[in-house]
This record gives structure tokens, C-alpha cells and sequence, in this order.
């Protein structure tokens, strides 16, 4: 494997004829977000403070920025 994994999951997906499908509302979120795990890579804030702030860009996304659409 010569490319950078997410080019070569692309790259299969392609060959193998793997569909992508995106859903809406969300169904799955990653755990380092929501406050659930310690993250090294994005170690700004503590778990609760991380889990708030993503509750908050949801909250957002999903009714405020409808209000100008």
C-alpha cells in the first residue's frame, strides 16, 4: 500500500464497488467528542467541557443555522 490509508479505503471502496451512504439525523459520533474518551490529539479541554461544546455545535447545526436557510 503505497497511498495514505483513507486514499487506499477510497480506492477499494471504488474497486469492490462499496456504496457510501450518509445519514441524517447523525446515528453514530465519536466517543472523544461527546466526552466519553481522553483524546492525546485534541487534549484542549477536559471531557466534560469537550462534551458540552459538541452538544452546543450540534444544537447549532441542526436549529439555529435552519433559522437562515
Amino acid at each position: 500500500m503505497s497511498n495514505a490509508i483513507d486514499n487506499a479505503f477510497d480506492q477499494m471502496d471504488r474497486e469492490l464497488g462499496i456504496q457510501m451512504l450518509w445519514l441524517e439525523p447523525t446515528v453514530v459520533e465519536q466517543g472523544t467528542k461527546r466526552g466519553l474518551f481522553g483524546s492525546t490529539l485534541e487534549g484542549r479541554w477536559p471531557a466534560p467541557v469537550q462534551a458540552f461544546l459538541h452538544g452546543w455545535e450540534k444544537f447549532r447545526r441542526k436549529y439555529i443555522y435552519q433559522l437562515w436557510r
